[in-house]
């Protein structure tokens, strides 16, 4: 084979290919074209039928589609509201509950009820009931506590087995005085 054919063939094949590459280019680009316009005229023809649904809930979901918002889907359930915030607690039952629960046993388990913050002679304190667990493991079942802004105290009537408390018999017969006057004070 003669250079000659070779060389126009080789001119034929890249002439070719050159061909390929602009027609693909151009494919592309009206491709592209086509779908702007399309996606244009589909917009413009939802913003017209939305108006003209009758059922108001898809109505509602033609607008949201529009909005550019994905419309929520039928199968799913509505967001739960959220739940309130807990109550912030007084700081200065929390600080009450924080000194009973120093005595305890197993601080962890005490339980409060009836916790009233009152003023007595110009003295803010505090009058509840606390349930922990004892030495063996029970509950002792609710048990009068004061709180006096510094000291907490807890009515306790058990020395043994059943007192909640980490204080021992004698401590406990030491300050019992001290108790009842605190007890007396707030919660009668």
């Amino acid at each position: 084979m003669p250079i000659r054919h070779f060389l126009d063939g080789h001119r034929l094949v890249v002439e070719t290919t050159r061909l390929m590459v602009f027609a693909h280019s151009l494919i592309t680009i009206v491709t592209g074209v086509v779908l702007f316009f399309a996606s244009e005229t589909v917009a413009a023809a939802q913003t017209t039928d939305c108006k003209s649904i009758a059922d108001s809930l898809e109505r509602l979901r033609c607008y949201d589609g529009q909005s550019g918002s994905p419309a929520p889907a039928a199968s799913q359930p509505a967001p739960r509201p959220a739940s309130p915030a807990a109550p912030v607690e007084d700081p200065f039952i929390a600080k009450a509950k924080a000194r009973v629960k120093q005595q305890l046993r197993d601080a962890d388990s005490a339980r409060f009820q009836d916790v009233k913050v009152k003023m007595v002679g110009g003295k803010k304190g505090i009058c509840g009931q606390v349930n922990a667990k004892n030495s063996t493991g029970g509950m002792t079942g609710f048990l009068p506590f004061t709180y006096d802004g510094e000291y907490a105290t807890i009515m306790v009537f058990n020395a043994g087995a059943g007192n909640p408390t980490s204080m021992g018999g004698d401590i406990l017969g030491v300050t019992l005085n001290r108790r009842l006057e605190a007890h007396d004070r707030f919660c009668k």
